[in-house]
């Protein structure tokens, strides 16, 4: 037993405390305030902070995707009390990972794409340094995340298990989108048909709950992919071609949103507003960001599968 009880115990203990501290940010965002925070019908007495719902929903979806990673890791530290299995307590471990990539991912996006999330929005305009920040950011977590998938999985021998890591976080997040939305959805679908253009927010909040969740779901059927290689140690191009699919997936969810953004820029139902009939001074700024980035997404995605079909062939070593 390579792993000693102690370390499997303050696994169980750290996964405690990270679960606690990203379900109570999950909750207290996506289940207590941006349900209510479009329509304002807040319990007397209740005082919502003074965010925008986009903002509010990407710290619910942050906290619920770190929620979810968390959870799975605390369940695979008692497994690993329980079986004395170093496997499990690896796969513990890939957990750590996975919120790292989720923090470096968080980080990325608002430093490319919801940049004015937390600058603008909150009233801090210096967007050069936020973006700085980010990047330094994003690329901290993402170094500290990708040292110990190496370290402990290999380069190329343990391909299956760094896509099991990766899989993991992708659905974390893709449900944790699809659940902020879903809720917001089915707490203001009653409401918003007391509004013109009805049909418009319960679009945005329909799409914004389906597109992810359907990345999720090719994610996820890549991860049981990847699990049933590993055991047969093999390797299926199929799981990777699903991957890559998952993320094709959420590029074109970017590029929705900066449809919306654009098509409906005359109505005041921008989820960068606080709530309903709420101004927000629109710019194109948004949108051409949104098609942008999930346009060079969409490509690498691209990319990504064809490499995957195709994989390039290794040059002979001339002796």
């Amino acid at each position: 037993m390579k792993y000693s009880s102690t370390l499997r115990l303050m696994n169980v203990v750290l996964f405690a405390l990270l679960g606690t501290g990203t379900g109570i940010l999950g909750i207290y965002f996506g289940f207590v305030i941006a349900p209510h925070l479009w329509f304002g019908d807040f319990a007397i007495g209740f005082k919502a902070p003074d965010m925008s719902l986009a903002l509010v929903s990407l710290l619910g979806a942050l906290g619920l995707a770190g929620f979810g990673i968390s959870l799975l890791g605390f369940v695979k530290s008692i497994m690993s009390l329980v079986k004395k299995d170093d496997e499990i307590v690896r796969q513990a471990f890939g957990c750590y990972i996975a919120l790292g990539y989720i923090v470096a991912v968080f980080f990325l996006l608002n430093a490319v794409w919801l940049y004015r999330l937390l600058t603008s929005n909150i009233g801090f305009d210096d967007l050069g340094f936020a973006i700085v920040i980010y990047v330094i950011l994003m690329l901290v977590a993402l170094i500290a995340s990708s040292i110990p998938l190496v370290k402990m999985f290999g380069e190329g021998e343990g391909t299956n298990r760094v896509m099991m890591t990766l899989s993991e976080a992708a659905i974390a997040v893709n449900l944790a989108i699809a659940v902020e939305f879903c809720v917001i959805f089915c707490a203001n679908v009653g409401k918003i048909n007391n509004y013109a253009h009805a049909d418009v927010m319960a679009t945005k909040f329909g799409l914004y709950a389906l597109v992810p969740f359907l990345a999720a779901v090719v994610a996820c059927i890549a991860l049981l992919g990847y699990k049933r290689a590993e055991k047969a140690g093999a390797y299926r191009k199929l799981n990777g071609v699903l991957f890559e699919c998952s993320l094709a997936i959420d590029a074109l969810a970017i590029v929705m949103a900066g449809i919306f953004a654009y098509v409906y820029k005359d109505n005041p139902y921008s989820l960068m507003a606080k709530g309903v009939m709420m101004n927000w001074s629109y710019n194109e700024e948004f949108a051409i960001a949104s098609w942008i980035v999930g346009g060079i997404m969409f490509l690498l995605s691209c990319l990504l599968v064809y490499l995957t079909v195709c994989p390039p062939k290794a040059k002979a070593v001339e002796r």
